[in-house]
């Protein structure tokens, strides 16, 4: 059986990772409780009920500091805005879209016909 050789010199993208989390939770601004549900729930691996528990709120309540939290993370790494939900998004129709310019097929040949 062959063995595996790791190339030192090639960074591993775990230490990435742990530096890009190191930066946003040091710079990003999370409330006490989503700060509190993200430490629990991804460095302890506590389950949603007993991080619930242990706040005194409901899983639900739990599971959307956990949805804040990450996303507020993810928006702060990324350089953007967070958008609380969905309702701050418009609908694809009330974006003004550039029109095309409409020539009527029918100028062409009308002007044929002339």
């Amino acid at each position: 059986m062959p063995k595996g050789s790791v190339d030192k010199r090639a960074a591993d993208t775990l230490f990435a990772h742990l530096a890009d989390i190191r930066r946003a939770w040091a710079g990003c601004p999370l409330e006490l409780g989503e700060r509190r549900a993200l430490f629990l729930r991804f460095a302890l691996d506590w389950p949603d009920a007993l991080i619930a528990a242990r706040d005194s709120v409901t899983d639900r309540a739990v599971r959307y500091r956990l949805e804040r939290g990450v996303g507020k993370l993810a928006s702060w790494l990324n350089g953007r805005d967070y958008v609380d939900g969905y309702d701050d998004l418009h609908p694809q129709g009330d974006i003004e879209q550039p029109q095309p310019e409409c020539i009527p097929c029918w100028s062409s040949s009308f002007a044929h016909a002339v």
